[in-house]
């Protein structure tokens, strides 16, 4: 067992740290978007939302980078994980242009979704700054997975954080307009993301080519078959994009019903959003560490290690986030202010977090079940599970909780709790079950 926490963690601690700058360029973001006020941090907040929603399919699609990489390694073929790589670069890059261009015209969408006047004008713009970083995001995310399984995920991390220095000085650049350049706002952080972005996508894309060893992975030379690896790449991905893509969805249909209660109670649900996601991206790393050795112990056909691997991963994630709860509750004023400057904002976030703690619990631990599973091969179970969890009964109890029932924001966050509860508990029975199949995942390699 001590084996298994320590090579959990080995590979997990980087991931963990990468993952966690993705969320530290949004609180940046969110943070210095909140000096402006809730106006400019509800512009930011709607227009991030379709951009996170179709960056999450994308993600969920290039997720079979991974699982095929791990398992390529797991079963001693290290020559083939390059050309994998390679394939999935070319498929996400390619869905990143096409999902880039579905999010220029935000003010149709954001009319759809029943935002004030105010509110489409201002989302529309960041909206089109952030369909700019599609492609980036999608690369990055596809180049990163590879790097992650095959044992180098220090790149991504490093990378990662050059991008937070980055966008925070683009930040100041474009957003509150020193040496004459104009004053953009929200709309001047989603360009910081989406330069940051694209900086570190070929930054990443050319350590993958050109690192100590890189000809073992076969990451140069004969691309073809490619079919035969794409079939591989969709049937694990596709599932996971469907399920990511079900989830976000339902998150952000969420932050929607958070714009209807008003401008003050969307930007504090973006800002606790923002939170719960920045801790929640720390077991996100536990989770692809899980999928990593759940896919070796598959592919070595090891399947007595495949259960204490998953189980082991979702009992560190639930550590980390219980050793985080007395921070959050105990600074929920501090954390406020530090998010933003209008005292009604302050005090709806400190109101919030009071649930964020029990959500983040149970966020964490579907999420890395949902990753073992991932790594046995098992997709679409899954992905029905999530179904049924997010949109009947986390959708569906947040708008009874805040709108009938009268608790506004706090019923959102409610809902969510409910909603992600029940994921948790079904995806464990899933996973408690097929690890006893011994034929299941033998079928999976």
């Amino acid at each position: 067992m001590r084996a298994d926490i320590r090579e959990t963690l080995r590979l997990a601690l980087p991931v963990m740290v990468a993952r966690a700058g993705i969320l530290v360029m949004a609180a940046v973001d969110t943070i210095m978007t909140g000096r402006f006020g809730a106006s400019e941090l509800a512009f930011y907040a709607v227009g991030n939302a379709p951009f996170i929603l179709f960056m999450l399919l994308g993600i969920g699609l290039a997720t079979g980078t991974v699982v095929l990489v791990s398992q390529a390694m797991g079963a001693g073929q290290a020559s083939e994980t390059g050309r994998i790589w390679r394939i999935a670069c070319i498929d996400t890059g390619l869905l990143g242009v096409v999902t880039g261009l579905l999010l220029l015209p935000g003010e149709t969408i954001l009319g759809w979704l029943g935002q004030s006047p105010e509110v489409v004008a201002g989302g529309a713009e960041v909206m089109r700054a952030f369909a700019l970083a599609m492609p980036a995001v999608l690369l990055f995310s596809a180049t990163s997975y590879f790097l992650e399984a095959i044992g180098r995920p220090h790149a991504g991390m490093v990378v990662m954080w050059a991008g937070v220095l980055l966008d925070a000085l683009l930040n100041w650049l474009l957003m509150f307009g020193p040496f004459g350049l104009p004053m953009l706002g929200a709309q001047g952080a989603a360009l910081s993301t989406s330069i940051t972005r694209w900086v570190g996508a070929l930054a990443l894309i050319a350590y993958a080519l050109s690192f100590k060893g890189h000809g073992a992975y076969g990451v140069r030379g004969r691309l073809a078959p490619v079919w035969p690896v794409r079939r591989q790449l969709l049937r694990l991905g596709l599932p996971f994009a469907a399920s990511q893509g079900l989830e976000s969805s339902a998150f952000q249909f969420i932050l929607v019903m958070a714009g209807w209660l008003g401008t003050v109670q969307l930007a504090a649900h973006q800002a606790v959003m923002n939170l719960n996601a920045l801790f929640y991206m720390l077991t996100l790393g536990v989770a692809t560490a899980t999928s990593v050795r759940v896919g070796h112990a598959v592919g070595s056909g090891a399947s007595e290690r495949v259960a204490r691997a998953g189980w082991v991963g979702v009992a560190i994630g639930l550590v980390i986030m219980l050793g985080f709860l007395p921070f959050i509750l105990g600074l929920r004023l501090p954390i406020g202010w530090l998010y933003a400057a209008d005292p009604l904002v302050v005090a709806a976030i400190a109101t919030a977090l009071l649930v964020v703690g029990p959500t983040m619990l149970v966020d964490s631990g579907q999420g890395i079940v949902t990753a073992a599973l991932r790594g046995t091969g098992d997709t679409w179970v899954p992905t029905a599970i999530h179904v049924s969890c997010f949109w009947p009964a986390m959708v569906g109890s947040a708008w009874l909780l805040a709108f009938p029932a009268g608790f506004g924001l706090i019923g959102l966050w409610l809902g969510l709790l409910i909603g992600l509860a029940l994921a948790f508990l079904c995806l464990s029975l899933r996973f408690a079950g097929r690890t006893r199949r011994i034929d299941l995942l033998a079928r999976a390699t």
